[in-house]
């Protein structure tokens, strides 16, 4: 399968930059993978959930926040204490979210997925993502617009560094 050869290369590259010094747009070397496997996993784009992860952290996996409510982000993705009850059904903790880059970007593309089924494709599900009041729904998707233009470049270059 190519994935698993793609998988290996990136590796092994990110490998070599990381021993060189050479920087990549995320803290995580894992990351640009983990994002194009969940992209399509869920069919969404995948610079959609790198503007969210931009948005919500700088795609930092060692983000961690904590909201008025008591409830708390976990991850690059900012995945909120509040889904730990569903995404255990699943097999997924908060360990795994804090972690693994892949648990946390898929968990975050699922909770997307679902906002996307139940709103459409469109900025209020995005919004969704963030919260349920229409003011920082609104405020919040602006963020994420802001970031795209930063995720469809990081998203170009680790396709050209890696899929080439």
């Amino acid at each position: 399968m190519m994935w698993g050869r793609v998988k290996r290369n990136l590796a092994a590259l990110l490998s070599v930059w990381a021993v060189m010094g050479i920087g990549v747009a995320c803290a995580d070397p894992r990351l640009p993978m983990c994002f194009f496997e969940a992209s399509e996993r869920y069919q969404i784009a995948p610079e959609l959930l790198v503007a969210i992860g931009l948005a919500e952290s700088r795609l930092k996996m060692s983000a961690r926040n904590g909201n008025a409510n008591g409830s708390r982000d976990i991850c690059a993705m900012q995945v909120n204490s509040w889904w730990l009850g569903k995404l255990e059904e699943y097999g997924i903790t908060e360990a795994h979210l804090a972690h693994d880059p892949c648990s946390c970007v898929n968990s975050g593309a699922w909770i997307l997925a679902q906002e996307i089924h139940r709103h459409g494709p469109t900025w209020r599900a995005v919004g969704f993502y963030n919260s349920t009041r229409p003011e920082i729904q609104k405020r919040y998707a602006a963020r994420v617009k802001t970031a795209l233009p930063e995720a469809s470049k990081l998203v170009e270059e680790w396709k050209t560094r890696h899929y080439e």
